[in-house]
């Protein structure tokens, strides 16, 4: 038994690329993984597309399963067990209030289980676990569940215009599994809702006689991938995270160390935009990125898009690095969570209620929250100072200098909370927040009376005009 793990040892390119890029076993075997579902989506898929539906699932399911299995072993227990107790709920309760209800008091506190272990068993935090591949199962559960009410509701109202989210409540054993296990999204995401995944397997998606795969699309994503793995690869080792908390970072000027953080911050979500765009080039070799076609016949692919590349380096306020970063988990919050609070009528509740849910969803280390709930004031504040100062309608001149002026200042009201997020810990994001004088909550403070008060100066005008009405 010895000489086989060892023969398989030998065999695992996972080691020697652990090695060579330092890193742990389980993050090169994630990246092996990743690579090898692009490989698969661009030679496999036409030849997959060609036989039958169930083949298909079965295809997508097992692929997913070998490639969790591999990275996690037996670990995977977690997800199969949940994935196999939501179907067996589906399959006898259908899209009751019921089957959501018990798909959010066990899946969900399931996965909150599985992080009270890291917290509890003195894990290292930054240890990837199997609430990974986990936390993505979790959201694609918890969507489908409202899914299916969604559909049950608006089935049963007669001459109802609303339009359903799937087209039956009745979903096959094998759906589930090619869903729950698709291999370019089970690892790490994007999430893919379980509607577009159907119509993708059943050619339902895009004319695929008529639009053919973007592979040149997929390569530039996989192209990207690659050069910003190499740029975090090569550069991380200059910035380490543990300089943030040490005495000689807490000893520097405050010039330093913000513009440290704001570089470090830079360099760190390179890592980020690596797994993003290898998952989202499995994708678009698939197909199942397929978004919309214009009336040139211009195909857009960008749905499974993690991450907005372009729009995300060249943005000079929060709310365009919001709208570029973590796009599909985004949109799920925005989709599931956020809208279902509609009832509210409180736009500011439903946020809170949103970012304490993506928070939780991360895990139970402070900095998750610390991270998502910077973004209230300062979004606040941005939605009424920046239509006062619009780039469109400035001098030329003073076009550029406000510009360079709002990328200064978004990497540094986005690379401070980027920093919680990463350090995790009470205690060193303490130390950091000390080191830098506390600056971000200071900035807080200075940031909520101000938009109180230019809120209400945009209303008294309108109150003016309304009274010489009368």
């Amino acid at each position: 038994m010895d000489t086989l793990v060892s023969a398989m040892n030998m065999m695992d390119l996972a080691i020697p690329f652990a090695r060579i890029l330092n890193i742990e076993d389980i993050p090169a075997r994630i990246i092996i993984t990743l690579l090898t579902n692009i490989l698969i989506s661009a030679l496999f898929t036409n030849l997959i597309q060609k036989t039958s539906i169930n083949a298909q699932h079965y295809f997508n399911g097992l692929i997913g399963v070998i490639a969790m299995y591999y990275c996690f072993g037996t670990q995977i227990w977690h997800v199969v067990i949940d994935a196999i107790l939501f179907t067996a709920l589906i399959k006898t309760l259908g899209g009751q209030l019921s089957t959501v209800i018990i798909t959010w008091i066990t899946v969900l506190p399931h996965l909150l289980y599985g992080y009270y272990h890291i917290v509890m068993s003195g894990i290292e935090a930054r240890t990837i676990y199997w609430t990974m591949p986990h936390c993505v199962l979790t959201l694609k559960l918890l969507g489908l569940s409202i899914d299916l009410f969604s559909t049950r509701q608006v089935k049963s109202k007669q001459n109802s215009l609303e339009k359903a989210p799937l087209e039956t409540e009745n979903i096959s054993i094998l759906e589930v599994f090619g869903f729950v296990f698709f291999y370019p999204t089970s690892l790490v995401g994007p999430q893919v809702q379980f509607r577009r995944y159907k119509d993708f397997v059943d050619g339902k998606l895009y004319e695929r006689d008529r639009i053919k795969r973007n592979i040149p699309y997929g390569i530039n994503r996989f192209i990207a991938g690659i050069v910003a793995g190499l740029f975090f690869s090569i550069l991380v080792p200059y910035v380490p995270i543990n300089h943030l908390v040490s005495k000689e970072f807490a000893s520097s000027t405050l010039l330093y160390k913000l513009s440290y953080t704001a570089l470090r911050h830079f360099i760190a979500l390179k890592q980020y935009y690596t797994v993003w765009l290898f998952c989202e080039a499995a994708c678009v070799f698939t197909g199942v990125s397929y978004k919309s076609e214009d009336k040139e016949g211009s195909v857009d692919w960008s749905s499974c898009a993690g991450v907005k590349l372009i729009p995300l380096e060249t943005a000079y306020n929060t709310q365009m690095v919001v709208e570029s970063f973590n796009v599909t988990t985004n949109e799920w919050a925005m989709q599931y969570v956020y809208k279902r609070f509609k009832f509210l009528n409180n736009k500011l509740l439903s946020q809170l209620i949103t970012l304490l849910f993506i928070s939780l969803w991360h895990g139970f280390y402070v900095g998750y929250y610390l991270c998502s709930f910077w973004q209230i004031p300062i979004l606040l504040l941005e939605k009424i100072v920046t239509p006062l100062l619009l780039l469109s309608k400035q001098p030329k001149h003073a076009r550029y200098i406000a510009y360079a002026l709002g990328v200064i200042y978004r990497y540094h009201t986005v690379s401070i909370p980027f920093t919680f997020f990463q350090l995790l810990t009470w205690e060193r994001c303490w130390a950091f927040s000390s080191a830098i004088q506390h600056c971000l909550f200071i900035e807080y403070a200075i940031a909520i009376p101000i938009f109180i008060v230019l809120t209400s100066m945009r209303r008294k005008p309108k109150k003016r005009a309304e009274n010489s009405t009368d």
